[in-house]
This record gives C-alpha cells, structure tokens and sequence, in this order.
C-alpha cells in the first residue's frame, strides 16, 4: 500500500493535481510515515516544483495534528529537508 500511495503522490505532483483530503486519507497516507524508499509526501511536493501541491499537503498534515513545523523538518533517506528538494527542484514560490 505504501508503494501505491508513493507512485500515486508522484502522479500528483507531475501533472500538479491536487486531491481532496478524503481523497488522500482513503490511500491510508500518515505525513510523518516515509515510503520504503524514505521519502516523506512533503519532500516529493518540494521536490517536484509543486507549491500549490505543498501548500495541500502541509494543511492536510496540519488538520492531522502535524504542525509544519515538524513537516519542514522532517528528513528524507539522503538527509534533506523539504527545503533542500524545494532548491533542488527550482521553484521559488515553494515557501515553508
């Protein structure tokens, strides 16, 4: 479930499609739960240029009792937080 959640997450961000909350809650997502490649939803938003896709997922985190605060810090498998993906991926309207 996990993998399916990730490649849809990507999907998402690629096309920029944003889906409802019950949408990504119905997919089991948790934003502090990495996939098995220890990405977390927030680092593939970032990454992937996609800062009205960041902003959907940073309030969905909130309305789970994740604070961005702790979204922002969280690390990916090579040490990164959002930010680094943000500048990695060269949006500069991503902001956290």
């Amino acid at each position: 479930m996990e993998l399916v959640f990730f490649l849809f997450c990507i999907y998402l961000y690629l096309l920029n499609i944003v889906y409802t909350v019950a949408q990504i809650q119905e997919l089991g997502a948790c934003p502090r739960r990495s996939c098995n490649n220890g990405y977390y939803p927030i680092h593939e938003a970032a990454k992937n240029a996609s800062s009205h896709t960041m902003e959907v997922f940073l309030q969905w985190g909130e309305s789970r009792g994740c604070t961005r605060e702790e979204m922002i810090s969280f690390f990916d498998s090579e040490g990164n937080v959002p930010l680094h993906s943000a500048v990695h991926g060269g949006d500069i309207k991503v902001n956290m």
